[in-house]
């Protein structure tokens, strides 16, 4: 009687086992067809020499073929719309600002080899934003300086186990019930 309940709880797990993995399939999220970058155009991109004794700006970089600053680039036949691009900048640590509206957004850029990434991120909505009025008259003010987030590196998501470790669990109790039923 006991070997009839082993045999029995043994097909139920290697049915179970095999079930498993078809029912924790994951479909993917499609990537949306068109990003809107509408925040980005007329974004005026400089590049500044950073200054380490007021943790700011310095003097504007001087860099061949007049390309600092720049306009954001909006043209699709020439790159991606909202890029830009410096060429020639020396290895160093660089202030990136871009000033968009009446608002400065900024990046610490540090240049070591090869090609560096700056993303500067411009709020949703940043050409929407009003003054809020006060009873006396105001000077106009100067851009206001806004600190960018710097994306973080993202690692590799780690691998399920899958149908491998499964299979070779199916193996394995197929093969102890033949073995079970063998000895008898």
């Amino acid at each position: 009687m006991s070997r009839k309940i082993l045999r029995i709880f043994l097909i139920i797990f290697t049915l179970f086992a095999c079930a498993v993995a078809p029912l924790q399939a994951q479909t993917p999220t499609p990537l949306p067809g068109e990003v809107d970058l509408g925040n980005a155009k007329g974004t005026i991109m400089t590049l500044y020499y950073y200054d380490f004794a007021t943790g700011g700006k310095g003097d504007i970089v001087p860099l061949p073929d007049n390309q600092n600053p720049q306009e954001v680039q909006w043209d699709y036949n020439k790159a991606a719309p909202g890029t830009y691009t410096f060429y020639k900048v020396p290895f160093g640590i660089y202030y990136l600002e871009a000033v968009h509206g009446n608002n400065s957004f900024f990046a610490i850029v540090n240049v070591t080899e090869g090609t560096a990434t700056a993303n500067v991120a411009i709020p949703p909505n940043a050409t929407d934003w009003k003054p809020v009025a006060t009873p006396t008259p105001q000077p106009t003010p100067a851009p206001t300086a806004w600190t960018s987030p710097t994306p973080l590196p993202t690692s590799l998501p780690t691998p399920s186990p899958g149908m491998t470790s499964l299979c070779a669990l199916a193996g394995l109790t197929i093969v102890a019930v033949y073995v079970v039923t063998k000895k008898k």
